[in-house]
């Protein structure tokens, strides 16, 4: 009964969502580490140049509150990678306590995110500081999200910090991000809300060592708030390597995009990340959307990653809305392929503009299996309402994919 009596609650009187009262436009997404972080635009651009390029919308209330976030190429919606929005379109809508997240498509239907996230629930305290984040499915079931947690927790320890843990639906400790190692995370924060410092931390709020000797993480901003440099400290403050092997990694900027990420080590020299590069290298169209990304070595010379490739280019439709495909190419500039055994991945769409398949391929567009996911290509259906049905999965010699038992 309690649960009917909830759910009623927030359907009735949560789903009350503000128009936006104003709007604003930026380039880009704020560095995220944490969904306690409030949301930052970085580069901000006037509607007129906004309508030109891809950008995030962002809409506030007459209490100056973020209603709503969209992504778009110019009037289009478009995905923008990103940690901190899931959907195309998130609306905020804000209850007594609670701020409640919910995701759309294109077409203005309700979806699942981050997994079969429907709604992702906020709890604040009487300061209006975020207390807990929680996840429920369609049925408001408490659910985990993709990356395995049920629930963010926050303390605030009066000295002006953020205490994070993440838990699984178990009780398990879950790091701060997939591959990273901390778990028990202290947050500091600047005056623009720019996260400064991520500390592991005990239960005590002691700073902890991660097995790869880091400690801290230290980050920096430019002025547009565009994230510029990390840097990773041991328990006394001094420089570390944290997993990826490096000792953080600094930033190079065109007008609205990076253009380059150089890994350095303890003393500052150029060091190897664990994707076999010390730079990566990025190059963007006239919409934004990312063409080429490519490594090399301390000397600035070409060479092929962990993964089996130099480069990545990514090939776009004349309007910059769809992905036609991913190549990769070898040092010496020959398609190759890559550490799973593809040369390209193509995507195919419907008259909707909606990806109904994608296929992997060798150098001369035969099918192969993707030796990661273990097929070649994959099929997408929809219902009327334009909302994804099912999929299905098939190897390249056409038998319906089987995944192996776990």
């Amino acid at each position: 009964m309690f649960r009917i009596i909830f759910w009623l609650f927030f359907t009735l009187s949560a789903n009350v969502w503000s128009q936006p009262y104003r709007t604003e436009y930026f380039a880009d997404f704020h560095f995220w580490e944490s969904p306690y972080q409030p949301f930052i635009g970085t580069t901000p651009l006037s509607k007129a140049d906004a309508q030109k390029r891809i950008h995030i919308q962002a809409g506030y209330d007459r209490y100056n509150r973020l209603v709503e976030i969209k992504t778009k190429l110019g009037k289009h919606y478009k995905r923008i990678p990103s940690l901190y929005v899931h959907a195309v379109h998130t609306q905020i809508t804000y209850q007594d306590k609670y701020e409640i997240h919910r995701f759309f498509d294109s077409f203005g239907n309700q979806i699942t995110a981050w997994g079969d996230v429907w709604e992702q629930r906020y709890k604040k305290d009487g300061k209006g500081r975020y207390l807990s984040l929680k996840f429920f499915n369609k049925d408001n079931e408490a659910i985990e999200n993709s990356w395995g947690v049920a629930a963010y927790h926050w303390s605030h320890p009066g000295d002006g910090s953020v205490v994070e843990t993440r838990v699984s639906q178990s009780g398990e400790l879950k790091p701060h991000r997939p591959g990273f190692e901390f778990e028990r995370i202290r947050l500091l924060f600047d005056g623009r809300g720019n996260l400064r410092l991520m500390q592991n931390v005990d239960e005590q709020n002691n700073l902890l060592t991660s097995t790869s000797g880091a400690a801290q993480y230290r980050y920096f901003y430019n002025a547009r708030q565009g994230f510029e440099r990390w840097e990773v400290l041991d328990k006394q403050g001094k420089a570390a390597l944290g997993p990826t092997g490096t000792a953080g990694e600094q930033y190079t900027f065109d007008k609205n995009n990076w253009t380059q990420i150089a890994f350095f080590g303890v003393n500052g020299q150029p060091a190897i990340h664990d994707s076999g590069a010390v730079h990566w290298h990025a190059q963007y169209d006239q919409y934004g959307n990312l063409t080429e990304r490519w490594f090399t070595d301390a000397q600035g010379q070409p060479i092929n990653g962990k993964y089996g490739f130099h480069k990545r280019v990514s090939v776009w439709d004349t309007t910059g809305l769809k992905l036609l495909r991913h190549e990769y190419y070898d040092h010496n500039n020959q398609l190759t392929r890559n550490i799973d055994g593809v040369a390209k991945v193509h995507f195919i769409y419907n008259m909707q503009g909606l990806l109904i398949e994608m296929r992997n391929t060798d150098e001369h567009d035969n099918l192969v299996n993707d030796a990661w996911s273990g097929y070649a290509r994959q099929t997408f259906t929809y219902d009327e309402k334009h909302v994804q049905k099912g999929s299905q999965r098939y190897l390249a010699k056409g038998e319906v994919y089987q995944p192996a038992a776990r």
